[in-house]
C-alpha cells in the first residue's frame, strides 16, 4: 500500500464518522467536564487546554504476544525451524512468547487558547520466552527468558487549532527523542548449549536511537448523549543510528462515546497500523532468532478498543480522571515471521486544573 493510499484509506475513516453522527445537540456544562470529553485513553493527543491550564497524566499498559504468524498465517514451532535466513540457514532459537509493561508520565499546558504544549517519557520492562534448538534437527536445547527494562524514548509536541466549535480539530507536530537504549544485551542459550551474552533484538530494545518526526489530525465533537472522534498520525526516522531505524508508521483510529452519566461515559474503537519494515541493520544484533531479523518488523494489523472514562463532579475530585481501555487485535498481516499481538490493556490516572 502506497503512502498515498495511506492516506486516502484515512481519510475514508474520519468521512465514515461525518457520515454516520446523527446527533447534534447542545448540551448541559458539567462542573467537572464530560467523561466523553476525552477520547478512549489509548489515543494520546486527543484534546486541547485553554491558556494557563495544565494537566499530569499516568498510563499504564501491559501488552503480550504469543505464537507465531507468517503474514497473516499462523505457524507451528518446529514449522519455523525450517524457515530459510537470509544466508541459507535455518532458525535455531523460536520466540514462545513475551509480555511488555509500559508506565508513561505525560504532561500538558496551555499556551494559548490555540496551542497547547505536550511531553511525555516513559518506562519500559520487557520479557521474552525463547526456545533453542540443536544446530541441524529438531531436538530442544533448552529454554531461555531475556529481560530488558528502562527508560524508552520519550517526546515533545505542539497542538495547533483549526477549528473550536460543533466540531473540534487540531494538528500535532512534534519530536520523538532517542532517550531510549538502543545496545541492551541479554543472555542467550545457543544451539551448542552454552550461554553467551549478545545484544538484544530489535523490539527487545528500548528505544529507536532516532530522532523521529510526529504529524497528526484530529476531529472531534460532543454531542447529547454520544460522542465521537478520529485521529490519524504519522511518525517517520529523520536519521539512524547504529546503521538502522524502524519503518515509517502509519495509524488511524476513530470511536463513538456514550455518555452513562454526568461521572461515566463507555466508547468503542477502531485502530488500524501500518508500519515498515526495518531499515537497515546493526552488525552487532546476529544470531539464528527471527526477531534479530529486519525483515520480520512492521505490517499491518486492525484492533478493536472498549473503554471507559470517569470523572469527578464534586468540588472534592473535580478535574481527577480514571480511566480504562482493552484493545484487541481482530486482523493481522505482518511482515515475515513474527510473534501475534495479543490483547493490550490501559490503566490511567489524570489531573487537570
Amino acid at each position: 500500500m502506497t503512502f498515498l493510499n495511506k492516506i486516502a484509506l484515512s481519510i475514508l475513516i474520519v468521512k465514515f464518522i461525518l457520515i454516520t453522527n446523527l446527533y447534534a445537540h447542545e448540551d448541559k456544562i458539567m462542573s467537572g467536564g464530560r467523561p466523553d470529553g476525552h477520547a478512549p485513553i489509548g489515543v494520546m493527543g486527543d484534546h486541547m487546554h485553554k491558556k494557563g491550564e495544565y494537566m499530569m497524566s499516568y498510563r499504564y499498559m501491559r501488552m503480550n504476544m504469543d505464537g507465531l504468524l507468517d503474514g497473516s498465517d499462523n505457524v507451528t514451532e518446529s514449522a519455523a525451524l525450517s524457515y530459510s535466513r537470509g544466508d541459507g540457514t535455518t532458525h535455531r532459537v523460536i520466540p514462545e512468547s513475551m509480555e511488555m509493561d509500559m508506565h508513561m508520565l505525560g504532561f500538558m499546558y496551555g499556551y494559548n487558547d490555540n496551542i497547547t504544549l505536550m511531553g511525555m517519557v516513559n518506562f519500559i520492562e520487557k520479557d521474552m520466552t525463547n526456545h533453542t534448538y540443536n544446530m541441524m534437527g529438531t531436538t530442544k536445547v533448552g529454554k531461555f527468558s531475556a529481560h530488558t527494562s528502562g527508560f524508552g524514548d520519550s517526546s515533545i509536541s505542539s497542538l495547533i487549532k483549526l477549528s473550536n466549535g460543533k466540531i473540534n480539530s487540531h494538528i500535532s507536530v512534534g519530536i520523538s527523542l532517542p532517550t531510549g537504549s538502543t545496545s541492551e544485551e541479554i543472555t542467550a542459550l545457543m544451539p551448542s548449549g552454552a550461554y553467551k551474552v549478545i545484544r538484544a533484538p530489535y523490539g527487545m530494545q528500548l528505544g529507536s536511537g532516532t530522532y523521529d518526526v510526529l504529524l497528526g489530525y484530529t476531529i472531534s465533537q460532543t454531542n447529547k448523549k454520544f460522542s465521537w472522534g478520529a485521529q490519524i498520525k504519522y511518525k517517520s526516522a529523520l536519521d539512524k543510528h547504529n546503521g538502522w531505524h524502524f519503518g515509517d508508521k502509519l495509524e488511524a483510529t476513530s470511536w463513538v462515546s456514550y455518555l452513562l452519566n454526568e461521572k461515566l461515559s463507555t466508547a468503542i474503537r477502531m485502530h488500524a497500523v501500518n508500519e515498515g519494515r526495518i531499515d537497515g541493520h546493526d552488525i552487532l544484533i546476529t544470531g539464528r532468532n527471527p526477531t534479530q531479523e529486519t525483515s520480520n518488523y512492521g505490517g499491518r494489523s486492525y484492533n478493536l478498543g472498549i473503554s471507559l472514562n470517569m470523572v469527578g463532579q464534586n468540588e472534592k475530585i473535580r478535574g481527577h480522571r480514571i480511566a480504562i481501555e482493552l484493545l484487541k487485535p481482530i486482523s493481522q498481516n505482518l511482515n515475515g515471521l513474527q510473534m501475534e499481538k495479543g490483547t493490550s490493556l490501559i490503566l490511567a490516572y489524570q489531573k487537570a486544573w
